[in-house]
């Protein structure tokens, strides 16, 4: 796929500007794509406003630590995790210390059970 941070910002909108009644998003796939760090503030202004997502796939993107610090940063001023049980992050750019400390801010909340 060729996904790319352009890609992942009109995917969001759409997703973001759906009516309550249609159907909830529960999993995300955006794996194998070409998604870097401004990528992932899209995607985690969007897991703010699903409630009902349960995964988030992003393997094998260019994400690095700054990405997963905007999604762990969106999971916890938004308590979106509630549902989230996995999020792949493998075969990404991120380093020891990022993965670290994504570690320590999500489980502050109890969440994901899988990553």
């Amino acid at each position: 796929n060729g996904i790319t941070d352009d890609g992942v910002a009109s995917l969001c909108e759409g997703l973001e500007s759906r009516e309550d009644g249609d159907l909830p998003l529960k999993k995300l796939d955006l794996s194998m794509n070409s998604i870097s760090d401004e990528g992932c503030e899209f995607i985690g202004c969007l897991m703010s406003t699903c409630e009902h997502l349960t995964s988030v796939n992003l393997r094998g993107n260019c994400v690095d630590d700054a990405g997963v610090h905007a999604l762990a940063e969106a999971m916890l001023e938004d308590e979106c995790c509630e549902s989230l049980e996995d999020i792949d992050l493998s075969c990404n750019d991120i380093s020891n210390t990022g993965a670290l400390a994504f570690l320590k801010m999500v489980s502050s909340q109890g969440c994901p059970e899988s990553l």
